[in-house]
């Protein structure tokens, strides 16, 4: 397999059509640097789109079966062995799903659709001559190509569609032969441990404490053999509580010396929460109420301005951006009355347009294209998605110049990532690996 650098690929990638070049950014990889070692082991990929296709999936079938290929764990390791032609693709899957069509590793290469699986019964019976009898000694009987054709790689997605699939435990090892408590048994099992919240019936599960015919998950369990309505309704009867007004929470709150979302997390957890509070009272007023927000509701902070007067107030600091904005609420100078998330808080109570929108009146612009864009950083001597960020910030980037060009580029023409768009060879503004 040939190896390229960083330099060459870019001479290489230069000489592409644009056509080739679009089908090579489609094939690699969205992390390359994360899949390849430096210099990028890319010659297969520059290989395949330089001569125009990867071999059909018909030839690469027949190149499969003079290597004895019948599985996709097998396939791996050849393409992984360094012994792949450079034409086969890597990811057959992929490409072939893209270009051709695909059916799955086992159609493509054993035609398996044609085998009729044993029952699960007789699957059972395989399992037991093996001595298999946990999910990870299937998978390791699976993959290790003994097999048999007509077993399923998968047998609890299979027959999970074809007949019932009740779990590795009971099909293997026949657990289900432990008959679990009834929830009534289980809420009394509770009530014995001084078990009442999700939490601790966790704790207690995980411990090895608890019995083996009280199921570790009782939510899905009842759910499905009787009902659930709930940990908080099971363990605690919590439905027939009338909650107490978010006014009388606040009060609460205000006795308690409570006025962070986190101290409440806290004193709720506590054990020390009568049973009419809400655990969770920006869900429970939301619903009855209005919720303003935990620093709204507990630290009576004075309304939020309305978004024209946070326009104003940007106005009057000069900010014109995303990044200036953060920036300036995270310095301490933001006053308590102006939000500091104002895109999520104005898409709730009012409109949000976006930034550009908000705060330049940007949508009124008709952006340069790509081409400009590439003239113009590169008059400024941008190189990288770092160094953008760092002008757009700045307030000096032209109005008519778009913010994201990554973005919109995609959505107008093309992009191809900073690396190729720039011409510089770098990644996400990372630096090139020698």
């Amino acid at each position: 397999m040939k190896v390229i650098d960083t330099d060459k690929l870019q001479k290489e990638l230069s000489k592409l059509s644009d056509e080739k070049l679009a089908k090579f950014m489609m094939l690699l990889p969205i992390y390359p640097y994360g899949v390849y070692s430096s210099p990028w082991n890319v010659g297969v990929w520059i290989t395949g789109v330089e001569s125009g296709i990867f071999v059909t999936k018909k030839e690469w079938k027949k190149y499969c079966k003079e290597k004895n290929i019948t599985t996709q764990i097998q396939w791996r390791e050849h393409s992984s062995s360094g012994k792949r032609q450079s034409n086969i693709p890597s990811n057959p899957n992929l490409y072939y799903s893209r270009t051709e069509t695909w059916l799955g590793f086992p159609k493509e290469l054993r035609d398996q659709d044609a085998i009729e699986y044993v029952t699960k019964k007789e699957f059972i019976k395989y399992c037991k001559e093996k001595n298999i009898t946990t999910n990870g000694q299937w998978r390791e009987h699976s993959s290790s190509g003994k097999r048999q054709s007509n077993i399923p790689s998968e047998p609890h997605v299979q027959y999970a569609k074809t007949e019932t699939w009740l779990g590795w435990a009971k099909e293997l090892r026949n657990e289900d032969a432990i008959e679990f408590v009834t929830k009534k048994e289980f809420i009394k099992y509770c009530k014995e441990n001084n078990i009442t919240t999700y939490t601790q019936w966790n704790e207690h599960s995980s411990s090895g404490k608890r019995q083996s015919n009280i199921p570790s998950d009782p939510a899905g369990y009842y759910s499905k053999t009787e009902t659930w309505l709930g940990w908080a309704k099971e363990l605690r009867n919590e439905d027939a509580i009338e909650y107490v007004t978010k006014k009388e929470w606040k009060k609460y709150c205000k006795e308690k010396n409570i006025t962070t979302n986190g101290q409440w997390r806290e004193h709720s957890s506590s054990g020390k929460r009568p049973s009419n509070i809400p655990s969770e009272p920006h869900v429970q007023y939301a619903k009855t109420e209005t919720w303003l927000g935990f620093p709204k509701e507990l630290r009576d902070q004075d309304e939020f301005v309305t978004k024209a007067e946070w326009k104003k107030y940007c106005k009057e600091k000069n900010i014109t951006t995303n990044g200036q904005w953060r920036e300036h609420s995270s310095s301490g100078k933001r006053p308590s009355n102006i939000p500091s998330d104002p895109s999520d808080y104005y898409s709730r109570y009012e409109t949000w347009l976006g930034f550009p929108k908000e705060l330049r009146n940007e949508d009124a612009i008709e952006y340069v294209t790509k081409k400009e864009w590439k003239k113009y950083c590169k008059e400024k001597n941008i190189t990288t998605s770092v160094q953008w960020n760092e002008h757009c910030d700045s307030g000096k980037r032209q109005s008519n110049i778009p913010s994201a060009p990554n973005v919109y580029y995609a959505k107008t023409e093309t992009w191809l990532g900073w690396g190729i768009e720039l011409g510089t060879g770098n990644i996400r503004g990372r630096k090139k690996r020698k």
